[in-house]
C-alpha cells in the first residue's frame, strides 16, 4: 500500500534538504522513505524556486514571432489548455495549437510554505500565416521619366552587350550589411555609356542574377541566404536605368546558367510549385519566375529563356549568347569555339577576356569567324562563390556595330573602376547611395525600410 505523507511532513523534508541535511537523518526526522526525499529533492530543484519565494510568483510569458506562438503558464489556476486558451482569449479561428504540455510539482517557500505549480504550455501556429521578410516579390521600381533619344539613321546599328554582373551578396551575420559579388563602379561605367549614346540593341546576356543559394552543386554558407529579395530589387533597378537612358533600344535579358538555377531548385526540391501562375493571369508568367520576379514586362525588356539555347541572332552571321562551354586558361574557350563554328559567336559565361578569328575564303570573298567574350561584371577580387580565391577573370562589355551582313566587335575593358573608350576616359562611380533612395520598401505597419546595400 502507497503511504501517504502530510504537507506538513514534505514542507518539513525540503526545509531540511535545502540546508543539506543528509538524506538518512531526514528520513529519521519526518518519516519519508529516502526514495520519496530523491523525488521530491528532485522536484524542488527542477522548479527552480527559492527558499525565500523570490522566483514563485506565478507567471504567464505569451511569445509570438513569423506565425507562430508559445505559451507558457507556470500558477496554481490555470491547470488545462482550456482554461489557457481562455485567460489568453486565443482566437481559435486565427490560431491552431500544434501540441501542449501540462505539468506539476511541489514547490516550497519560506513565505508560502508548500504548494502545488503547474504548467501548461502549449505551441500554436497561424491557420493562414503571414509572409516573412524578406519576402521573394515581384519588383515595381519608380525609375522617374524616359531620356529623350533622338534617333540618326547610319549604315550600321549599335548594340551594347553586357555579361556576367552576378548580382548577389553575402550578409553580414552581426551588422546585416550586404556585401556584393557584383562591381557597381563597372556597372556605372556600362550606365555612363547608356546615358551619353544611342543604341539600337541591348544585350543583357546571362547571369545577371547570381542565386547562390538557389544551388545544389556548391556548399551555401549561410551568409548567402535571405538575400534573394535584395539582389531582384537592385537587378530590377539596373535594368530601371537601361530603360530610362535607351527607351528606343530592343534590350533582351538572355537566360544563364545562374538565372537558371531557381527553376532547377524548384523542380528538384518543391515540384507542387512549378509553373504556378496568378489566376487573374493564368496565361502569364509563372510567379517564380526571373522574367516576373524582376518586372522585365512592365520594362519592356524580352526575356529569352531555355538556356543553354537562350540566344539572339543580330544578323544570319553573328549569334550572343551565355554560353555553357569554359576551358581552362586564357584565350582557350574562344580557340575552342572558334575551330568548331561556321558563324561568329560572342558569349560570356567564362568571365575572361577572349577573342579567337579565324578566316574563311570562299568564292572570292572573306568571312571572319570570330569568338569573342567581353569579360565581366562582377568583381574579380575573389568574393563571387567559386573554386579560386584569385580567378583569372577580366572586367569588360562590348559596344557592336552591325548590318544584315557584318559586325565589328568594339571592346571595353575595365581595370580597377576605370575604362577607356574612343579617347575619353570613363570612371566607374558607386551608385549605392541612389539605389537605396530609389528602391526604400515599406514593412507591414507602413514604415519605409531601407535595404542594407
Amino acid at each position: 500500500m502507497k503511504r501517504v505523507y502530510t504537507d506538513a511532513q514534505k514542507a518539513e523534508a525540503i526545509r531540511l534538504l535545502i540546508i543539506n541535511t543528509p538524506l538518512k537523518e531526514v528520513e529519521k526526522i519526518t518519516g519519508i522513505k529516502v526514495n520519496t526525499l530523491k523525488t521530491l529533492k528532485r522536484n524542488h530543484k527542477q522548479s527552480n524556486q527559492t527558499v525565500n519565494g523570490a522566483d514563485t510568483e506565478e507567471k504567464l510569458e505569451d511569445f509570438e514571432k513569423d506565425n507562430q506562438r508559445v505559451i507558457d503558464s507556470k500558477s496554481i489556476r490555470i491547470t488545462t489548455l482550456d482554461e489557457l486558451i481562455k485567460q489568453c482569449k486565443i482566437d481559435l479561428n486565427v490560431w491552431r495549437v500544434d501540441r501542449h504540455v501540462i505539468n506539476k510539482w511541489e514547490v516550497y517557500g519560506a513565505k508560502f510554505g508548500l504548494k502545488n505549480l503547474i504548467q501548461v504550455k502549449a505551441w500554436l501556429t497561424k491557420l493562414e500565416p503571414e509572409a516573412i521578410s524578406p519576402v521573394i516579390s515581384p519588383i515595381n521600381i519608380n525609375i522617374g521619366s524616359m531620356r529623350k533619344v533622338v534617333a540618326h539613321k547610319t549604315e550600321y546599328k549599335k548594340g551594347l552587350l553586357l555579361f556576367d554582373p552576378q548580382i548577389g551578396f553575402e550578409r553580414n551575420m552581426r551588422s546585416g550589411k550586404l556585401n556584393p559579388f557584383h562591381d557597381r563602379k563597372a556597372i556605372d561605367i556600362a550606365l555612363q555609356f547608356c546615358k551619353q549614346m544611342s543604341f539600337d540593341y541591348i544585350g543583357l546576356g546571362g547571369d545577371w542574377q547570381d542565386n547562390a543559394m538557389w544551388s545544389d552543386r556548391f556548399m551555401r554558407k549561410p551568409a548567402y541566404y535571405f538575400n534573394t529579395q535584395a539582389s531582384l530589387c537592385e537587378n530590377s533597378w539596373i535594368c530601371g536605368m537601361i530603360r530610362k537612358e535607351q527607351p528606343q533600344a530592343k534590350i533582351d535579358y538572355m537566360e544563364g546558367n545562374h538565372e537558371i538555377r531557381m527553376e532547377n531548385m524548384i523542380m528538384n526540391h518543391l515540384l507542387p510549385a512549378y509553373g504556378l501562375r496568378s489566376s487573374d493571369n493564368i496565361d502569364g508568367l509563372a510567379v517564380m519566375s526571373m522574367p516576373y520576379l524582376l518586372g522585365l514586362p512592365q520594362m519592356n525588356i524580352n526575356y529569352i529563356g531555355n538556356y543553354p539555347g537562350s540566344e539572339h541572332w543580330i544578323n544570319e552571321k553573328v549569334v550572343i549568347r551565355h554560353g555553357d562551354i569554359a576551358r581552362k586558361g586564357s584565350g582557350a574557350t574562344a580557340s575552342a569555339i572558334s575551330k568548331e563554328a561556321t558563324y561568329t559567336e560572342i558569349f560570356g559565361h567564362i568571365h575572361r577576356f577572349e577573342w579567337a578569328v579565324r578566316t574563311e575564303h570562299r568564292n572570292g570573298k572573306t568571312n571572319y569567324i570570330q569568338a569573342f567574350s567581353p569579360g565581366c561584371l562582377c568583381r574579380i577580387d575573389g568574393t563571387v562563390p567559386g573554386k579560386s580565391a584569385r580567378p583569372n577573370w577580366q572586367q569588360g562589355f562590348a559596344v557592336i556595330h552591325y548590318n544584315d551582313e557584318d559586325c565589328f566587335i568594339d571592346p571595353v575593358m575595365i581595370k580597377d573602376g576605370e575604362a577607356f573608350y574612343q579617347g575619353k576616359k570613363y570612371q566607374g562611380q558607386d551608385y549605392t547611395d541612389q539605389l537605396i533612395k530609389d528602391t526604400i520598401h515599406h514593412d507591414k505597419k507602413g514604415e519605409e525600410v531601407p535595404w542594407k546595400y
